[in-house]
């Protein structure tokens, strides 16, 4: 008989597991977690932008064409954000979404590790983007004469093999929390999904 997971019992179950990371999940504590996850964000982006209003960024872009003549755009854009409560909540549920995904994949008898490697792998790509990097001058604030800069990087290869290895250890991530089951016990425990007859 297959346990039913209401999304009450899904949050209580991964807040009350905060930072557990042995045992299993099965498919609807974690999916029923993420999705409370998603509602709060929503209400918490509605919450912000009735209170504060958009995230409103403006500027100048410069660019410069082939021919070598520079324009200046001025540009804008309204987003809506969380803001910080958004932000807030996202920290306060970092771990527990860490663990109960962690514990996702141990269902289906994969190690919870497999949960950092994207992580791991972007950071990778970051710091190889800082370090190799060197300013090269784009062009001139009209405005002023300062030179406008960017970070470049010495070799895109790296960078892009890394991103490109992110983005498929994510999905690998993604498509093992969407996968049934490992029927009853494995490495890991017993399967949470199954009552005992």
């Amino acid at each position: 008989m297959v346990l039913n997971v209401t999304l009450k019992d899904a949050v209580t179950i991964c807040f009350q597991k905060f930072v557990t990371f042995s045992g299993r999940a099965g498919r609807q504590e974690f999916w029923k977690f993420v999705l409370f996850l998603l509602l709060v964000h929503i209400v918490l982006l509605v919450i912000n932008s009735l209170i504060f209003g958009p995230s409103i960024d403006e500027g100048l872009k410069f660019s410069i064409a082939s021919d070598g003549t520079q324009t200046t755009t001025a540009y804008r854009n309204v987003s809506y954000t969380g803001g910080w409560l958004g932000n807030a909540f996202s920290l306060i549920t970092l771990l527990p979404f860490t663990a109960v995904t962690w514990r996702r994949l141990h269902d289906r008898n994969r190690s919870g590790w497999w949960t950092l490697v994207p992580y791991g792998l972007l950071m990778a790509m970051g710091a190889i983007w800082f370090l190799t990097s060197e300013a090269v001058a784009v062009g001139a604030n009209p405005q002023t004469g300062d030179p406008i800069t960017v970070l470049v990087p010495q070799s895109i290869a790296p960078i892009l093999i890394l991103g490109l290895l992110a983005l498929a250890a994510g999905l690998s991530v993604l498509i093992s929390t969407c996968r049934a089951p490992i029927p009853g016990a494995n490495r890991f425990g017993p399967n949470p999904n199954e009552v005992p007859s």
